[in-house]
């Protein structure tokens, strides 16, 4: 086994580039899908359950180019609901009600934010293949 990776070991590195290099043009393509599905769904939030979490209310204009922490605390509201099931630690700021709203939206809206997810959960995996074959 240790043959073949010394063997081929520029195909590997080659393949972990184009892996990366696909995983982050999804990730920007759904960026720029969710920018418009995260403004319907803040203006449907706030007209059916009341006014946004507090940390979303505080990241409301964070981009992934600027400020990549403050957008994951943005969005966060929105992933942790479709990904993970109501938890008032892991939901703060968010009721039972907002949790069920968020999770029964169009599919057209969330479908973004599920992919956007699943890619930078997929990027771990292509870093640490990238760090230790680089």
């Amino acid at each position: 086994m240790i043959i073949f990776f010394i063997e081929n070991d520029e195909i590997i590195k080659n393949l972990i580039c184009l892996a990366f290099v696909f995983d982050f043009l999804i990730f920007m393509i759904c960026y720029f899908y969710n920018k418009k599905a995260y403004e319907k769904i803040v203006d449907i939030y706030e007209k059916e359950i009341g006014p946004l979490p507090l940390s979303a209310k505080l990241c409301k204009d964070a981009s992934v180019f600027a400020t990549p922490y403050l957008y994951n605390t943005k969005v966060s509201f929105i992933t942790r609901s479709l990904n993970f099931k109501y938890h008032k630690h892991l939901h703060h700021g968010i009721s039972i009600e907002g949790y069920n709203l968020i999770r029964n939206l169009p599919t057209k809206l969330t479908l973004g934010f599920r992919i956007e997810s699943l890619s930078l959960l997929i990027c771990i995996p292509i870093m640490i293949g990238f760090f230790i074959i680089f």
